[in-house]
């Protein structure tokens, strides 16, 4: 089944994307049961937006049918990418992920999508049986805790010259941004082992997930860069904001086989 012709002219351009598309269904984080988009080495962080290139059946399949209703799906990482349980379709993924909101799609002449999902909350996730060529989950937003205020004020400011150190460009940070955006933005500039990874992402306690990304920023310095990239950057800083800044470069083909 085809994405319906009434929803092209909807669809919002890639400096606007708004707080939520498809609109939210009824219930605040969504449908009871949504399809589970398993990854190996990816983690939907909220508010980040994912770019991604959809071409196996069973996924064009899920994104025919969320297209056509809430356009949510869960970002599950794969545990043990090399591991036997691939061969038997469902890999084991990690018990918090990602739930995300297709804010853009492009769909190819020869049927291939290629989609931007946009983070909206970290879920713990409770697999259940699907009729559908994919996976289905329920979900629930993780419970979070925030530290103290004197505690959070000392980490913000920890978290932000860690983030500085590792990207220039985001020098001007907003001053409100909550901790745990700052957490994650960190997080994402890391070059870290998946497991190092797993652990800070799943952590529910806010003040306790920040240590943990000083520590592995502390522990896995930046490799030093070559007056070529330095002054790559610097033309990558020029750019526009917004997502046309961003580098959406789809990389390799997300066709996993879980």
């Amino acid at each position: 089944m085809e994405v319906p012709p009434a929803l092209e002219p909807t669809r919002p351009p890639l400096n606007e994307v708004p707080e939520t598309w498809p609109p939210r269904p009824s219930k605040e984080l969504g449908s009871p049961e949504v399809p589970l988009f398993p990854l190996p080495g990816a983690f939907l962080y909220p508010h980040q937006l994912m770019p991604l290139h959809v071409f196996e059946p069973r996924y064009l399949a899920l994104l025919r049918d969320i297209l056509d209703s809430h356009g949510q799906l869960v970002i599950g990482t794969v545990l043990d990418p090399e591991g036997d349980l691939l061969g038997e379709g469902k890999a084991p993924v990690l018990s918090v992920a990602g739930l995300g909101e297709v804010a853009r799609y492009d769909k190819t002449e020869d049927g291939r999508y290629l989609i931007w999902v946009l983070g909206k909350h970290r879920v713990t996730l409770d697999e259940v049986e699907s009729e559908e060529p994919y996976r289905k989950v329920r979900f629930q937003a993780l419970p979070e805790s925030s530290p103290e205020p004197e505690e959070e004020a000392l980490l913000a400011t920890k978290l932000r010259k860690a983030i500085l150190s590792r990207h220039k460009a985001m020098a001007n940070l907003p001053e409100e941004l909550p901790l745990g955006v700052q957490v994650d933005l960190l997080t994402q500039q890391l070059m870290l082992p998946q497991s190092v990874l797993e652990r800070i992402f799943i952590e529910p306690d806010v003040g306790e997930r920040a240590q943990l990304a000083l520590a592995a920023h502390d522990g896995y310095p930046a490799e030093k860069k070559s007056e070529q990239d330095r002054s790559d950057e610097e033309d990558d800083d020029d750019e526009e904001g917004g997502i046309e800044g961003l580098n959406l470069d789809f990389g390799p083909d997300f066709s996993p086989e879980f």
